[in-house]
């Protein structure tokens, strides 16, 4: 089943990622709202993680976001939310790290599946010989090997990928990545119906199985994926269960067997332009609760306020 899309991507000039104007309903007389009852939180890097029934602990943003983002089905069950995490503001308040050649090497470049002749979905389990590389999406980079490791595009990736793994660790989901909306990077054009797409989303870190570096951000790839139809639209997309291999949910385009449920969020900054996405999947159906949904879209949130995910 897939969640409506209801609403459109916010207008340029609003502000989405502010705190929205609209409020929870007040508690009924004699009740209290349930964060008056909580304990101390913990930690987010020392929570554990959510269970399908567990909602996250007071909402910092407004409802509005949600609506905006398509799911007003997660937006109705906030009011008695208690928390959401903090992983992003606490990796970007660590130590910058010491990095090393290795280390580069593993964030710079990961393996990609082979596709399919038109492009849109992996062959089996067959990896291409050549990892994709990410230094021609990163301009900043140093051009001298030695100066790569403390660069802040180098840093900025270390920390994706710190961000993603206490995001994975929180929402348990079985692949998460986050992608940046760049311009199509020379020598990278796209099989079948997509060779010529100016924009594209770009895989900068993930968590998970090898998977596609880049999707085109067009009206027609955009109708069999849902990470360039977020791109596009601004809007989220959630299936909470694509089938079994039998039959698929309505509008999905299934490349993996394993996958039974997907959730895909926008990474919007001040204006509402869509700058990146976070794709979450799990090879379980409904695994995305209100809970881990509110919990993805604080980190998309996030890192769409942070100038650091903006770095070239």
């Amino acid at each position: 089943h897939c969640r409506a899309f209801v609403a459109d991507a916010a207008p340029a000039g609003a502000a989405p990622m502010e705190e929205a104007a609209a409020a929870a309903p007040a508690p009924a007389a004699g009740q209290k709202r349930a964060a008056e009852d909580a304990s101390p939180e913990e930690p987010a890097a020392t929570r554990p993680a959510l269970g399908a029934g567990d909602r996250p602990r007071e909402l910092p943003f407004g409802l509005e976001l949600l609506l905006r983002l398509g799911l007003p089905d997660v937006a109705a069950s906030a009011n008695d939310v208690l928390g959401l995490n903090t992983i992003v503001a606490d990796v970007l308040a660590l130590p910058d790290p010491q990095l090393s050649s290795e280390d580069m090497d593993a964030l710079l470049r990961y393996r990609v599946p082979k596709l399919s002749p038109e492009g849109t979905c992996s062959v089996g389990d067959d990896l291409e010989d050549t990892p994709f590389d990410l230094s021609c999406v990163l301009p900043s980079l140093p051009s001298s090997p030695a100066a790569v490791p403390s660069s802040p595009a180098a840093v900025r990736l270390h920390r994706l990928k710190l961000i993603m793994s206490r995001l994975r660790a929180l929402a348990t989901p079985d692949w998460l990545g986050v992608y940046r909306a760049v311009p199509t990077p020379a020598g990278q054009g796209f099989a079948g119906a997509q060779p010529s797409a100016e924009r594209c989303l770009v895989k900068e870190a993930y968590e998970g199985e090898p998977s596609r570096a880049l999707f085109p951000l067009t009206e027609a790839f955009a109708e069999g994926s849902a990470n360039s139809r977020v791109g596009l639209t601004g809007r989220a997309v959630a299936y909470e269960d694509v089938g079994d291999g039998g039959g698929e949910a309505e509008g999905y385009y299934k490349c993996s067997a394993k996958v039974r449920s997907e959730l895909c969020v926008p990474i919007l900054d001040a204006s509402g332009a869509v700058v990146g996405i976070i794709d979450a999947e799990s090879w379980t159906p409904g695994h995305f609760s209100a809970a881990r949904t509110l919990e993805i879209i604080k980190v998309a949130r996030d890192l769409g306020a942070s100038p650091e995910f903006y770095l070239p």
